[in-house]
């Protein structure tokens, strides 16, 4: 199945809904849809409903590392986690502000 970042964000596929990103050095990169409808709280404020897409290595140990991406309604990308496991580090980066101009 073709998905892409935008048919997600307007559309709320179903946990589970999985696809190739690209093919590197051998190995296959996917991202899937681990949580729908579910609420993020970034400095204070709460973004509701949001999806959160992984991408990992699908040839590659779980905990190798997974990309965490929190996308809100109506905003767009909301919050961006890095995993590695070599040793284990989290990077975060939260939305800190924006403006939609109607």
């Amino acid at each position: 199945m073709q998905v892409g970042l935008t048919t997600i964000v307007m559309e709320s596929k179903p946990i589970g809904t999985t696809w190739s990103i690209y093919h590197w050095g051998g190995e296959n990169i996917k991202r899937e849809i681990t949580a729908v409808d579910t609420t993020i709280v970034i400095s204070g404020k709460s973004y509701y409903p949001c999806i959160v897409v992984e991408e990992y290595n699908d040839q590659a140990p779980d905990e190798y590392w997974t990309y965490r991406r929190y996308f809100a309604k109506d905003v767009g990308l909301i919050k961006i986690e890095d995993q590695t496991s070599f040793p284990i580090v989290i990077k975060t980066r939260n939305l800190v502000e924006y403006f939609i101009n109607n």
